[in-house]
């Protein structure tokens, strides 16, 4: 009995892996480069938007990644990428427009989070400021005492939780 399973197995194994054979090789080949324009530009930074909670600057970062990555590819020459890259700053615009992407919104979230993992005011706001929030807004959101001295109750329980 036990000597039929070994063999069951082995077949198994065996034929499992002349298949793993060519999906590896398919594999080792590099996918044609997608061209890109302004209409799947547009398209990625929706989608972009649509996965991930972002600010402009992140979403700026993605979409000159792209920019770049075709330039690299070679399906794209010097005077597109400078088009679509105009093109990018458009769409940052018009999205921050339409309340897709905002800033405010997002560094309060961070913010949230940083103080419920324990990071301090200060590393709140230079996390913030690396990630392209205004000091304006960093100031709104509330991360300093306000005029009584008192801090965010949530900050305030996080502090008497690590006491």
């Amino acid at each position: 009995m036990a000597q039929k399973w070994r063999s069951t197995r082995e077949e198994k194994k065996s034929a499992t892996m002349s298949g793993q054979e060519s999906s590896e090789n398919s594999r080792s080949r590099p996918r044609p480069a997608t061209p890109i324009d302004t209409a799947r530009l547009d398209r990625l930074a929706l989608d972009y938007v649509a996965r991930y909670a972002t600010n402009s600057l992140k979403l700026q970062h993605y979409l000159s990644r792209k920019i770049m990555q075709a330039r690299q590819s070679g399906t794209l020459d010097e005077a597109a990428a400078q088009a679509l890259g105009d093109h990018a700053a458009q769409i940052i615009a018009r999205f921050a427009e339409r309340g897709y992407v905002n800033d405010r919104a997002w560094a309060e979230m961070k913010a949230s989070a940083l103080r419920a993992s324990g990071y301090g005011e200060r590393r709140v706001r230079e996390t913030l400021r690396h990630n392209g929030i205004e000091s304006a807004v960093v100031d709104e959101i509330g991360l300093a005492p306000d005029e009584e001295g008192n801090m965010d109750p949530r900050f305030e329980i996080a502090l008497r939780f690590a006491r």
